[in-house]
Parts: C-alpha cells; structure tokens; sequence
C-alpha cells in the first residue's frame, strides 16, 4: 500500500507541475542527491547555471553515500543520483556513465624527498586518513590495496574531503582522494600531491529509474549534470605531480 501511495503522491505532484507551467512558468521540480564531494568540488558552476538559465526549476539536493543515494532513487525519494562507481545492476535503474578523476595521494606540504608516484606498499607504512568505509570511494581504494595483497588499515576515516586535507596539511597524516582535473588544480593549503601507480580512477556516473517520465526540470537538470563530462572514451593522461 505505501508503495502505491508513494506512486499516486508523486502523480499529484507531476499533474500540480504540469499545471503551473501554464500559469506563471513554472518548470518543475528535481530532486538530486550525491555525495559531500560531488557537491563540494563539481556541482558549484553546474548550479550557477542552472540558476541563471531557469530560475522556476525547484531544485532540491541531499548528500548520502553511493548506497544511500540509490535506495532512495528507486524509492522515489529522489530524481536523479550522481554516484561512484562501480554501481550494482538493478532492473529499474538506469546508470549513465559521467566521468573519471585520478585517485592521488596527498601529502604535508614540509615532507621532502618524495618519490614521483607512489604504491600500495609505499603507502602501507603510512598514518592513512581516508573517506569513512560506508563510502564507495572507500571500497575502490580497499580493492586497489587488496590487488598488491595488502589491507587497508587507515588511521582515521571521515565523511569530509575538506577535513581529511587539512588534517593532512597539519602532518597528521596522508590522505588518498580524487582530484578533479576539469576545473584545474584546487588550492589544498600546504599539502603536496602524488599520482599513484598503478593509476587509480574514481569513476561518477548518473541514476535514475527507468521509467519515470522525463518532466522539463528534469530533462534541464540531466543536460547541465552532462557538462562535468570527460568523455567516454577520452581516458586522462596521468597527471604530474603538483605542490600546492
């Protein structure tokens, strides 16, 4: 029953929508959510945008780790999810693949005689600070340990990107997170960064349910989400090392 309720509240919803339309402009709702990284670091010029081209749209955005952020997406609670992937496959999801940003290794901006690129193993003997296990960037750095037969063992694990640079600046420790190369280097305070090798990516990709109709909010939403696109076949070269 509260499935069927769900489904006939969110029919009201779309016919109040379509309604307004023809009133005063208004385009519609969408809901997104993603994770505290996306939203920190991609998500600020998409929103500019959209703001300054369609003002009517009622956008709504929630943060929650991969998992989370899916549930809810087939659940109705949200519209549209920009997730890390890799996603597991589900009837009633549709995964749009988005873009790929090299994992790297950050560093204290004092510690000297640092190697160019820098390995599981190397990394194992350090205080590792790193995004909370419940999170899929987590899970991706674990398997990238496990390939060279090595556990994760961080020292630290936070929900905050943010938090996790600065208690690396302060010398605490070192901290592996992507770094999002489409609106260039980022200042990062006093931390010293380092590819990693093998190459790790974090890979982002859209959800949403198949067969939820394509209202205008959501179509204009979808196209501006696009944008942070670095193309599917159009792998990055591996990034130099960057003292910031």
């Amino acid at each position: 029953l509260l499935v069927h309720s769900r489904r006939l509240v969110l029919e009201a919803v779309r016919a109040t929508a379509a309604m307004r339309r023809y009133g005063d402009g208004y385009v519609g709702r969408a809901r997104l959510a993603t994770s505290v990284a996306v939203c920190t670091y991609l998500l600020p010029p998409v929103l500019t945008q959209l703001r300054r081209t369609h003002p009517q749209i009622e956008l709504t955005i929630s943060l929650g780790t991969t998992d989370y952020v899916i549930e809810r997406v087939l659940d109705h609670e949200f519209d549209i999810g920009v997730v890390t992937m890799p996603v597991r496959p589900h009837p009633q999801l549709e995964t749009e693949p988005l873009r790929e940003d090299p994992m790297m290794a950050f560093f204290p901006g004092g510690e000297r005689k640092l190697p160019r690129e820098v390995d599981a193993r190397y990394l194992a003997g350090r205080n590792l600070i790193l995004s909370h296990r419940q999170s899929q960037t987590y899970k991706v750095i674990a398997r990238w340990f496990e390939a060279d037969g090595l556990e994760l063992r961080p020292i630290m694990e936070l929900a905050n990107t943010e938090a996790i640079k600065t208690l690396v600046a302060a010398g605490i420790g070192v901290g592996i997170l992507p770094l999002e190369r489409k609106h260039g280097i980022l200042v990062y305070g006093k931390t010293q960064v380092r590819p990693l090798q093998p190459a790790l990516m974090r890979e982002l990709a859209i959800v949403r349910r198949r067969e939820d109709l394509m209202e205008p909010a959501l179509k204009i939403v979808l196209t501006a989400l696009r944008t942070l696109s670095t193309g599917p076949n159009a792998p990055a070269p591996a990034p130099r090392p960057v003292r910031t």
